[in-house]
């Protein structure tokens, strides 16, 4: 494939393009290209119709840019409800798109037939006008205009109802064209997921061996050691061990605030109260690897850690500073996930802060079993971050080429 540089074709230009361009680039509309279909929700009294094979996706079962495909779901819909709202059903390949609430520009396509809530319209290309795949990333390219006027529309938080989503302008290539642009970009993206699927096998294992060696107390020469009662939901622990509090383990960070406003932008993640960085600064202020907790908001209590240093900004956080065993204390609270996010207080914004999440009983190892473990798991979440760093190339290199291959900047040609 062969890539030439020219003018990026927009609506602008549009009218001054040569005959022989306008026969690859014409101007129309979403609604144009295929099929969109808003979907339904099933009247959630009835259980029933939340049992079966079709994925019932909504807004949060969409991932981020680096999954395309949605393969997992909350929820599933039966098949009886599905036969009585065929239209609802979408076939594979559907372009999935949310038109509402604070997420507006999630995209992903369907794996299988599937069938969306009303936040999400959902395309289904006219083969003989668009190509799934480049459909994805011509959406994709346009969402920030997308947004812009959702936000406009939607008094405290954006809409996009059907007919606007529809009534869409846009500009788009020929059918052949889109194929060849569609398949650059996705050979970035084949090479993110097969490592966002080796990082998370990673993960797995290192969480395995946390649970065996701190949860099962099956750690390298455990046969000698006696277990005794803790008097706790532990159960039975190791002789000599006890039952703390995290508290009176670690100093646990509490970040600091800093808006989009007061940043300078750089490459550094400032981690707030979502699942992903809220944006990027020129500096860091903590040392990695670094444990996060997300202090505020919907998703108070997440648990991530980054492999780089980072603004700890909306969060609790545990970095070398605080700890020789970043890794232990990241498994151990991961592995408790669920207890983490119940600490939530606060019913209109909900929060977990440092104070919390230090009354959490854990189990008190021998510092030099968590120099063993520390070592072993070490190694893992080394690769993990290489695999990481690996990912953000890639990452950095699609978003730089798509807004020039979906706008005919760059040309491509068949070798």
């Amino acid at each position: 494939m062969i890539l030439r540089r020219r003018s990026p074709i927009t609506s602008k230009n549009y009218f001054d393009m040569t005959p022989q361009t306008l026969q690859k680039w014409h101007r129309d509309k979403i609604g144009n290209l295929g099929r969109v279909v808003t979907g339904k929700t099933p009247p959630t009294a009835h259980k029933e119709f939340y049992v079966g094979e079709f994925p019932f996706i909504t807004p949060s079962d969409i991932s981020t840019f680096d999954v395309r495909y949605i393969s997992d779901t909350e929820r599933t819909i039966s098949s009886f409800w599905a036969s009585k709202n065929k239209k609802y059903i979408l076939p594979r390949d559907a372009i999935t798109y949310v038109c509402i609430g604070s997420t507006v520009g999630k995209i992903g396509l369907t794996e299988k037939e599937s069938i969306t809530n009303q936040q999400i319209n959902a395309l289904v290309a006219n083969p003989l006008k668009l190509v799934p795949q480049y459909g994805y990333y011509l959406l994709r390219n346009i969402t920030p205009e997308i947004q812009q006027i959702a936000s406009a529309r939607g008094a405290g938080k954006g809409i996009m109802n059907k007919s606007q989503f529809e009534d869409f302008d846009v500009i788009v290539p020929s059918v052949d064209d889109q194929q060849s642009i569609a398949d650059i970009l996705s050979r970035y993206d084949d090479l993110i997921e097969n490592n966002t699927l080796r990082i998370q096998i990673l993960e797995q294992i290192a969480q395995a061996i946390y649970t065996e060696w701190f949860i099962h107390f099956r750690f390298p020469g455990h046969e000698k050691i006696k277990m005794i009662d803790s008097d706790t939901d532990f159960g039975k622990i190791p002789q000599g061990w006890t039952v703390k509090k995290l508290g009176e383990q670690i100093d646990i960070s509490r970040g600091k605030n800093i808006t989009k406003k007061t940043i300078e932008k750089g490459n550094v993640p400032v981690v707030a109260g979502g699942l992903e960085p809220a944006y990027y600064h020129s500096t860091a202020n903590t040392e990695a690897p670094v444990v996060t907790v997300s202090a505020s908001g919907a998703n108070a209590g997440f648990v991530n850690l980054y492999m780089e240093n980072v603004w700890a900004s909306d969060c609790s956080y545990i970095d070398k500073g605080v700890t020789p065993f970043v890794l232990y204390y990241f498994l151990l609270l991961k592995s408790r996930q669920i207890e983490v996010t119940g600490l939530q207080r606060g019913s209109a914004q909900p929060h977990v802060y440092p104070k919390d999440l230090s009354e959490l009983l854990v189990v008190d190892v021998p510092d030099h079993l968590l120099e063993s473990f520390e070592d072993i798991v070490g190694t893992i979440f080394s690769f993990v971050g290489n695999l990481k760093k690996q990912n953000k190339a890639l990452r950095d290199s699609r978003d730089l080429l798509l807004p020039k291959l979906v706008t005919g900047e760059i040309e491509t040609k068949k070798s």
